[in-house]
């Protein structure tokens, strides 16, 4: 791979990994927030399977948004 296309890969898996993370701050459900922001539901869990099989940044990103989603969930619980 060129290094064009791992830099677009980049900027998609890392925009991808924000969707995520705006979706899980969001506090709503994931299909409340898909019509909301007009993204079909099998594409929204395509996204959020396809960071942990593209680049490092993409995963990090990924991972960073699951973890602050589960203290936000640890939050209201408590």
């Amino acid at each position: 791979m060129n290094e064009i296309a791992k830099v677009k890969k980049e900027v998609k898996l890392s925009k991808w990994a924000e969707m995520i993370q705006q979706r899980n701050e969001s506090g709503l459900t994931v299909a409340d927030w898909c019509r909301q922001n007009g993204i079909n539901l099998k594409t929204y869990y395509y996204r959020l399977k396809r960071p942990h099989q593209g680049s490092a940044v993409g995963r990090k990103r990924f991972c960073a948004a699951v973890q602050k989603a589960r203290k936000w969930k640890e939050q209201m619980a408590s």
